[in-house]
């Protein structure tokens, strides 16, 4: 997990919630090239099916804010901890936390 990427808030809750709890995290992709337009669905869709394999758990709920090339996802601390990890993340934050968002 990416320290200068993930807000420290979402790191805390990550933390607290390694062993069995859930954390809700907003994530932004990165689109340096703008590539990602209409595929986002498709994209945020494979970002959460990898981390769930790599994981072995699964994602509770998401919801994807297409114009804002972001999504948030409410998921098992360890699954968020390997999302937000992705070259493809450029940032994450706690959906309820004061940090970046």
């Amino acid at each position: 997990m990416s320290e200068e990427r993930v807000e420290p808030e979402l790191a805390r809750q990550i933390e607290a919630a390694l062993s069995e709890g859930r954390v809700e995290a907003i994530v932004m992709l990165a689109d340096a090239d703008n590539k990602i337009g209409a595929n986002i669905t498709r994209k945020v869709k494979a970002l959460i099916k990898r981390a769930e394999d790599e994981s072995g758990l699964v994602v509770c709920d998401f919801e994807i804010f297409k114009g804002l090339k972001t999504f948030i996802v409410d998921a098992p601390a360890a699954l968020v901890q390997i999302l937000v990890g992705y070259d493809e993340v450029r940032c994450a934050g706690a959906k309820n936390g004061k940090g970046i968002f």
